[in-house]
């Protein structure tokens, strides 16, 4: 892998990562989607393909440190985020009448302000993880393209 395609694939978790958010902002705000809900596995999602993809070489070039916590806050996020999924598409609410309505079925008021205040805690944590991404691009931007040729 070069340096090159190492950029390009944080950029894409990155992109990722902030398309998966606006969904759930949309899901949160009652905008109704026409596509599947962002995967709870945090191993499933496209930040997670790409960081357990490609994590020997990323342990390599920035440390098991580094790797680590950017795990940490990705695990955590997915956690935070369940709690939304479960408003939404819990156990419950599967059935007839969920893929009659588009798989979001009605939610009362108290669980909609709910997801809202899960959602206020689902975007600091975003933030978070985006700010170790940056840290992750820097890093990335200032090694040498021999030190990606290492294998």
């Amino acid at each position: 892998m070069t340096k090159e395609d190492m950029q390009k694939k944080i950029k894409s978790a990155r992109q990722s990562h902030n398309y998966q958010i606006q969904k759930i902002k949309f899901l949160v705000e009652g905008v109704p989607l026409k596509e599947d809900p962002t995967p709870v596995s945090y191993k499933a999602c496209g930040f997670g393909s790409w960081i357990y993809g490609d994590e020997e070489q990323l342990r390599k070039l920035i440390g098991s440190k580094s790797f680590e916590e950017i795990e940490q806050q990705h695990i955590i996020w997915h956690t935070a985020y369940q709690k939304i999924y479960e408003i939404y598409y819990g156990q419950a609410k599967k059935g007839l009448f969920a893929r009659f309505t588009g798989g979001k079925p009605k939610v009362d008021t108290l669980q909609q302000d709910k997801a809202k205040a899960y959602f206020n805690d689902l975007q600091k944590i975003t933030y978070e993880l985006l700010q170790k991404l940056d840290t992750l691009e820097k890093r990335v931007s200032a090694m040498s393209e021999r030190q990606f040729s290492k294998e």
